[in-house]
């Protein structure tokens, strides 16, 4: 004789499940946020080898360096300073180059275009313009960026 299940069994089991979603998305969201500052880089790069390895295989280069921490060094080529602080570092192509979107507590008004600085940050990958998804041509970026040596 099979067992039938009464309604307060699965008002039970439904309560049990919904305390254990609450506790995992509490879990989940109080878990700790990578962090640049503290942290060794697992990759260290120029920015020209950066930018041909996203240019030459981007699936691939996505596989090993995004969401990764990696220090770039190369030349300032645009330094922008509105609310958001950003540098662009260059890469040896005529429009594109490696996009660093600096912690809010980093100084560059202090760099110059035309030196050559290395920062830190965590690789969001290739971030294509509309319409070139095909060509595979956009900015490389870094978010949470700080300049480690200049």
């Amino acid at each position: 004789m099979a067992l039938q299940k009464t309604k307060p069994q699965y008002i039970f089991g439904g309560i049990t499940l919904l305390i254990c979603l609450i506790v995992g998305g509490l879990f989940l969201y109080n878990k700790p946020h990578k962090t640049v500052k503290h942290a060794d880089a697992d990759y260290i790069l120029t920015a020209d080898s950066l930018f041909n390895l996203y240019n030459d295989d981007a699936e691939n280069a996505d596989a090993l360096y995004k969401e990764a921490i990696i220090t770039v060094t190369g030349k300032v080529l645009n330094i922008e300073m509105t609310p958001e602080k950003a540098l662009t570092l260059e890469a040896g192509h005529a429009i594109y180059g490696i996009n660093c979107m600096m912690d809010s507590a980093q100084k560059i008004d202090q760099l110059r275009i035309g030196e050559y600085v290395t920062v830190k940050g965590i690789c969001n990958g290739l971030i294509l313009e509309d319409g070139l998804t095909a060509l595979n041509e956009g900015d490389i970026e870094l978010y949470q960026a700080m300049i480690i040596e200049n």
